[in-house]
């Protein structure tokens, strides 16, 4: 089909072939606009002309008028599709702010500027603006390659910490898993246990299929055939794992929704209500902590949770004070 409806946006794609030679592109268009569109490109292609270029030229009206909306849902269906969700849900929230109708091209330092004080105003902290400003930076980058705006606006990043390092001591956890399975939320129990022995993202052991353990080994994928990195089992994750091996994804049952009542049923219970950095991603903090306390070198923590750089590994570097103590015998020797 030459052109067709990317959602309900009021975008279409154009896709036209001549003699082996493919023109493929998206505009802001009605339906009938799309049609003459793609008779054009026909023309072009016949003609051997430059499609882009030919387009370009009678397209500028529908190439300035994008909207905020329009622009999250290409983005999302160019790169977020296959992904974790918390992209989209940071991108939902900067549209919800900047309004769905509003032109991509009103979007300068100015605007981004007012996005950051009302995210601030909502308590965000700056780790939590700078996801958002992320996904705001991604839909920009998106519109600018696509010549729906000439210049993409300055983003500046807010200073962050060294980030939230709480994890669970042993105890604590004994704890949580003993309120889970008390009520019986035995399948979330055992999702905190194997997060905790893997430092699995929610998303990624989510994701996770059976197919991909081999060797006691759990591999984790970005999408479909891109890996991402492949971690070791516990003992003890091994044995829950194994209970749903005739599932094609262990945990593709458990929902968001079961997941925050029933993390926080036992954090209230726990005492824990009112603290903040209370949240499930301490599984995967715990699973650092734990692998730096008891020796293994930053490096291959790194590997193992699949940071990008070291600087977000070395958070739990304090967590090794025996290093330096190390470091000073060999001095001393």
């Amino acid at each position: 089909m030459a052109i067709r409806a990317r959602s309900s946006n009021g975008t279409y794609m154009v896709d036209v072939t001549h003699k082996g030679v493919r023109f493929r592109d998206t505009f802001v268009a009605t339906e009938s606009h799309a049609k003459v569109l793609e008779a054009m490109a026909r023309d072009a292609l016949a003609k051997g002309q430059n499609v882009k270029e030919i387009l370009r030229n009678i397209q500028p009206s529908s190439r300035q008028n994008l909207s905020m909306s329009a622009l999250f849902a290409q983005t999302a269906d160019r790169y977020w599709s296959k992904v974790d969700t918390k992209q989209l849900y940071n991108a939902n929230i900067v549209i919800d702010i900047l309004g769905k109708n509003t032109n991509v091209k009103e979007v300068d330092e100015v605007v981004i500027d007012e996005l950051i004080v009302t995210l601030m105003n909502k308590g965000n902290s700056n780790g939590t603006i700078n996801r958002k400003l992320a996904a705001l930076s991604k839909m920009l980058s998106y519109a600018h390659k696509r010549k729906f705006i000439q210049f993409k606006p300055t983003i500046e990043w807010l200073k962050e910490g060294k980030g939230r390092c709480r994890y669970f001591t042993p105890e604590e956890e004994q704890q949580l898993i003993n309120i889970l399975r008390a009520a019986q939320f035995n399948y979330m129990a055992d999702f905190i246990e194997v997060l905790i022995d893997t430092g699995f993202r929610k998303s990624e052991l989510i994701r996770l299929e059976n197919r991909h353990i081999v060797n006691n080994n759990a591999s984790s994928y970005k999408n479909k055939n891109e890996l991402d990195r492949t971690v070791p089992l516990t003992n003890r994750a091994i044995k829950i794992l194994a209970k749903y091996q005739d599932l094609e994804k262990p945990f593709a049952g458990i929902t968001d929704s079961d997941i925050k009542f029933q993390w926080n049923y036992a954090r209230d219970l726990m005492g824990f209500a009112k603290d903040p950095e209370f949240v499930l991603h301490v599984c995967r903090h715990t699973c650092a902590s734990r692998l730096v306390q008891r020796g293994v070198s930053l490096l291959v923590v790194k590997e193992w949770l699949g940071h990008k750089s070291l600087n977000q590994t070395l958070r739990y570097a304090h967590l090794a004070p025996s290093n330096l103590q190390q470091a000073v015998n060999v001095l001393n020797d």
